[in-house]
């Protein structure tokens, strides 16, 4: 049937592998990956509060009504997919900090269970790839995060399976599954635009007359690319100098590119050296001995689609501010692919590559656990919230809290969502504390003390938040002096290391 796998006489793409040496004990090693993965997802990060991020997703998914929903879709920078999710989901079960994390934890479990079901015809293949996935260090705070990454990772891990599939029969319904999936990816995360079209073009070149033949698939990009269209201004403004707070990239940046790829920082960088050296050795057989490329053909052009994408996203971060990790994921799933793709073959010419590999992704994972049962507030949401300022300004009897979020982004003016947000705990909690937003990005060079005191009244409270880090930012000129200003002012940080929550209230 179209839907499923040629047979293997068919798959002259695909040889058949011989299995792994010991191949009973690596089961049990993929086991363990799968089990401590599910383990580390399910048991730390639900008791974080929620930090900035998640506070505009909990912002957007209270809003109450569907015209209200598009406007914030269309003052986000992300693509309207999650936020139309989390809308819905709030409706239903309501907005606790474990609710809206909850879409995401799902995503988190489905994927590397999807890949052990119908991940690659080549089972080795599959559980290694899931392993991977499970073992994936960022995936960890994805999972218990509310926001739209656990679901990008999801549905980028479908397009590569369907785009697989698609490779290797080629039919009008598995055409359509894989528009229809790729439409949702790009509409989750823009950036996904880049290794969709990669698949694109790299199968219009393989099947050419075939592949044309397949063009009404191709409609179902329509609506995306009317969605964009109109969403593109705000990109535009945001990509601006004055605005962006992304860091232009340096040579110095590629030390810690296979941690940003693997995040297991020194045991990153030791397996790109392997897989470096190894496949080097792959090439020069290949192209000295003329011995035959040890990979499946449609296996090679899926990943390397990914591997693509991710070199054009990182290398445009050095020509200009654009590049931060998490634009990464939609092209992770396709590396993590490539890793079990050489982990399959280079595992059954040496038998304990697979264990090298593995066990310290299984040994970091599971230190992990450990340390954050220990110490659940070394999440770093800790660092950036206003859920216990919130609280406590609150229970200190303030009317209406003024808040300055301290970041050139604001500079947009989304200043309805902006207010929400900072007033998202308040809301929730059913206060008759009012939140109004400042937004002073965009007006020179203003003193931030001086215009949050001017603007608040006598019974107000303010929630100043900024990072240091982050370019433009007022208050790496203006440093917070509210009581200094005025004495009558009692304030203090919620925030750690370069983060700030100041809040005050006038005793």
């Amino acid at each position: 049937m179209a839907d499923d796998f040629p047979p293997p006489a068919a798959a002259t793409e695909r040889p058949e592998l011989k299995p792994i040496a010991g191949e009973r004990f690596l089961l049990l090693l993929v086991a363990a990956a799968l089990i401590a993965g599910l383990a580390r997802r399910a048991l730390v990060g639900w008791d974080a509060p929620l930090w900035l991020d998640e506070a505009f997703t909990a912002a957007i998914a209270i809003q109450p009504s569907l015209a209200g929903l598009l406007r914030d879709c269309l003052n986000e920078l992300g693509g309207p997919v999650y936020y139309a999710l989390i809308w819905t989901w709030e409706k239903l079960f309501g907005a606790s900090n474990a609710s809206l994390r909850l879409p995401s934890f799902i995503f988190s479990v489905a994927t590397p269970l999807l890949i052990c079901w119908r991940g690659h015809p080549d089972r080795m293949t599959r559980l290694f790839w899931a392993s991977l996935v499970a073992l994936w260090l960022p995936g960890f705070y994805f999972a218990t995060e509310a926001r739209p990454y656990a679901l990008l990772f999801f549905l980028a891990t479908v397009q590569i399976i369907l785009f697989l599939r698609l490779l290797d029969a080629p039919s009008r319904a598995r055409a359509f599954t894989w528009a229809a999936v790729s439409a949702l990816l790009i509409l989750t995360h823009y950036h996904a635009l880049v290794v969709t079209g990669l698949q694109g073009v790299s199968f219009l070149a393989l099947k050419r007359r075939g592949a044309l033949a397949l063009w009404p698939a191709a409609l179902l990009f329509v609506p995306m690319i009317a969605w964009m269209s109109v969403h593109l201004p705000l990109h535009i403004r945001f990509s601006s100098p004055d605005i962006a707070w992304h860091q232009l990239l340096s040579p110095k940046s590629l030390k810690a590119f296979p941690d940003l790829l693997l995040g297991a920082g020194r045991i990153a960088a030791a397996l790109f050296l392997l897989v470096a050296a190894t496949t080097a050795i792959d090439l020069s057989r290949v192209l000295f001995r003329k011995a035959r490329w040890p990979y499946s053909g449609h296996d090679t052009i899926a990943v390397a689609s990914s591997l693509a994408a991710i070199a054009f996203v990182y290398g445009l971060g050095f020509i200009r501010p654009s590049f931060t990790a998490r634009y990464l994921i939609p092209f992770i799933p396709g590396f993590l692919l490539a890793l079990a793709m050489w982990l399959r073959l280079w595992g059954r010419r040496v038998p304990l590559l697979a264990w090298a590999a593995l066990l310290p992704l299984l040994w970091l994972a599971s230190a992990s656990l450990v340390e954050r049962i220990r110490d659940p507030e070394a999440d770093p949401r800790w660092d950036f919230s206003w859920q216990q300022a919130s609280a406590d300004l609150e229970a200190a009897g303030a009317r209406e809290v003024i808040f300055l979020w301290d970041n050139p982004t604001t500079a947009l003016g989304y200043e309805e969502l902006l207010q929400r947000t900072g007033g998202f705990f308040f809301d929730r909690a059913g206060s008759s504390v009012r939140v109004r937003a400042l937004i002073l990005a965009g007006r020179g060079d203003v003193d931030p003390n001086k215009a949050l005191v001017r603007a608040a009244g006598p019974r107000d409270a303010l929630i100043w938040a900024f990072d240091a880090r982050v370019p433009h930012t007022l208050a790496t000129r203006h440093p917070p002096r509210i009581s200094a200003i005025d004495p009558a002012w009692k304030c203090r940080n919620y925030g750690r290391q370069n983060v700030t929550i100041l809040a005050c209230i006038r005793g």
